[in-house]
């Protein structure tokens, strides 16, 4: 007598997997993941749990909230106190490091200082968030020169590199074998030139000698097509020690245009500075002091403080969704930053509750400034068409900012 079990036919033996079979499975696999993730991007804000919550009102259209979320009022007005008391304690520091005379300049004796020793002073200065202070340095010693004006002591050149400002510096004509030193200042930003990738006449550029388009179809019009500004999120000092020809530095850059496409890499910068005390100059002197904060809160920052970005726009270009990068590491822009980005605002003296970003319009205390929008590059837009003979000029366009 046999078992049940005995009797029970046994099912056949899978065959063995070939080797095509083992390379396709993850093929297969990485084609249904991708597919899925597809199918999510298409439709970004669908499903999301802040689309009407925690981002707007209740009663909100689809559309999107009209801001971000409100800031808390009483951990803003902490936090400004708590900066200025940082501020106080980094000056305090600045001041031991560079003491200066009652009328504000350098000891006579600090043209005589090493190149090295001077050049260190200026970076910490920088560090300690005192630009006013690494100004007086710079201007007292012969062999030190800023990099957006560096006079006859050296040649400074400007590219993006894709991913962040290359920095190249060489003797000038008046630099002689000695040490020199070139610093860039905190709140220093990069213009793109008028001439194109590796076009003739950038001298760091490299590459092809060809235009990054054609240039029939732009320079008819007299001009490049514009591109944004990169502000510099690092204020480096480049030292030529005697004798050494050329050095280079890669310094961060954060996008300082919110409405203009990125530069593409190889193109020429010029080297200008924000205007003293106003809103953008203000967070980078912050972001340049101390330890490097994360990229997409200090990208957001930016455009916050240069551009006033509100948050219909922030949404129109994708940043709810990530469609917005930072150059270094290509970390997306989301709303999760915006805390973080209104702690560096906090932290640089100026009041985000004042940004369109959440909903506020411009408040007269928003820190003891110039205008938000006071700075030293000059405006690259097209001048408006005049209008024909006899006809009346067009309206100005209509007050959306509120």
């Amino acid at each position: 007598m046999t078992s049940p079990r005995a009797s029970t036919p046994c099912p056949p033996a899978r065959p063995p997997r070939g080797p095509r079979q083992r390379r396709l499975a993850p093929l297969a696999l990485g084609l249904a993941l991708g597919l899925a993730a597809g199918c999510d991007a298409v439709r970004p804000h669908q499903g999301w749990s802040y689309d009407l919550e925690p981002w707007g009102r209740a009663d909100a259209p689809r559309a999107g909230p009209l801001h971000a979320p409100p800031l808390a009022a009483d951990e803003v007005e902490r936090g400004l106190a708590d900066a200025a008391r940082t501020r106080a304690a980094r000056a305090d520091v600045a001041a031991s490091l560079a003491p200066l005379a009652p009328d504000g300049a350098a000891p006579a004796a600090w043209s005589d200082e090493a190149v090295d020793e001077a050049a260190e002073r200026v970076a910490l200065c920088a560090l300690a968030g005192d630009p006013a202070r690494a100004d007086a340095l710079v201007a007292a010693h012969p062999r030190l020169a800023w990099a957006h004006e560096p006079g006859a002591l050296a040649l400074v050149s400007a590219v993006f590199a894709g991913d962040a400002l290359e920095l190249t510096v060489a003797r000038g004509p008046a630099a002689g074998p000695d040490a020199l030193a070139v610093c860039l200042a905190p709140g220093t930003y990069g213009v793109p030139s008028a001439r194109g990738a590796g076009e003739a006449g950038d001298a760091t550029a490299g590459g092809s000698p060809a235009p990054w388009v054609d240039p029939d179809a732009e320079r008819r019009f007299g001009r490049w097509p514009d591109a944004q500004d990169l502000a510099c999120l690092r204020a480096p000092v480049v030292v030529l020690a005697a004798g050494e020809a050329v050095a280079r530095v890669r310094v961060p850059v954060a996008c300082a245009s919110f409405e203009k496409a990125a530069p593409e890499r190889g193109r020429g910068l010029a080297l200008a500075r924000f205007a003293s005390g106003s809103a953008i100059e203000r967070l980078l002197v912050e972001l340049c002091a101390g330890a490097p904060r994360p990229d997409a809160e200090a990208q957001l920052a930016v455009w916050l403080a240069r551009d006033d970005v509100s948050w219909a726009a922030f949404v129109a270009e994708g940043g709810a969704w990530g469609r917005l990068g930072t150059f270094g590491a290509g970390q997306p822009v989301l709303p999760l930053h915006a805390p973080g980005a209104a702690r560096l605002l906090v932290a640089a003296g100026l009041d985000p509750r004042g940004r369109r970003f959440w909903g506020g319009a411009p408040r007269p205390d928003d820190a003891a400034a110039p205008a938000r929008e006071a700075d030293a590059a000059p405006a690259r837009e097209d001048p408006a068409p005049p209008a024909s003979p006899g006809e009346a000029p067009p309206p100005p366009p209509p007050d959306v900012s509120g």
